[in-house]
C-alpha cells in the first residue's frame, strides 16, 4: 500500500523511528497495518481464495482512495480529526470489508463505486464534538465503523418487517 503510487498512502506512512524535518506523514505503519489487517480478517473466504488473491490489493486501495477523496480534509489533519489514527483504520477496515464485499456482488469495483457509497455516509471525524469525544481504541473502531455503516443507504435492516413480509 504505501509503495503503490496509485496508493493514496504511497511515500506518506511513518516506518519507525524519529521523523527528519520536512518529511509529511499522514499515518503510522501500525495503525494502517492494523486497518487492513482488520478489512482482510473481515473479508469473506471467497474473495480470499487463491484466484482472487493477488487482485485484491489493487480493489483496497481503491476503496482508500475513495476515502481520500471523501473525507479529504480528515485524510490531511490527524490533530483534529481521528479517521488518520489507529482507531479510524479499525473503524474503515471494518467498513472496507462490508463495503467491498457488497460492490464484489454487485459487479461494481471501481473507485467511483465506492465514492459514491462512502457520499452516503453522514459522520464527522472531528475528535471533539461539542462537549463529546469520538470514542477510541478497538471498541472504539467498531462503533465508529457501526455509525457509519448504518448511515450508508441500504445498510438499515429491519428483520422485523422482513419477518412479516
Amino acid at each position: 500500500m504505501r509503495e503503490e503510487p496509485n496508493s493514496p498512502f504511497y511515500k506518506l506512512v511513518h516506518i519507525a523511528g524519529a521523523k527528519s524535518k520536512g518529511e509529511a506523514f499522514i499515518i503510522n505503519q501500525k495503525s494502517l497495518y492494523d486497518g487492513i489487517r482488520i478489512l482482510y480478517k473481515s473479508l469473506d473466504v471467497n474473495l480470499k481464495d487463491e484466484r482472487n488473491i493477488r487482485n485484491l490489493p489493487q480493489i483496497i486501495i481503491r476503496y482508500f482512495n475513495a476515502v481520500s477523496k471523501h473525507w479529504h480534509l480528515e485524510w490531511k489533519d490527524s490533530k483534529k480529526y481521528l479517521l488518520m489514527s489507529n482507531t479510524g483504520m479499525q473503524a474503515l477496515g471494518i467498513v472496507g470489508a462490508q463495503l467491498i464485499e457488497r460492490l464484489v456482488r454487485s459487479e461494481k469495483i471501481q473507485e467511483e463505486d465506492f465514492l459514491k457509497e462512502l457520499k452516503t455516509v453522514q459522520f464527522s471525524w472531528e475528535k471533539v464534538q461539542g462537549d463529546k469525544k469520538l470514542p477510541t481504541g478497538r471498541s472504539g473502531g467498531e462503533i465508529i465503523a457501526q455509525k457509519i455503516l448504518t448511515s450508508m443507504e441500504s445498510t438499515t435492516i429491519d428483520l422485523g418487517r422482513l419477518l412479516q413480509e
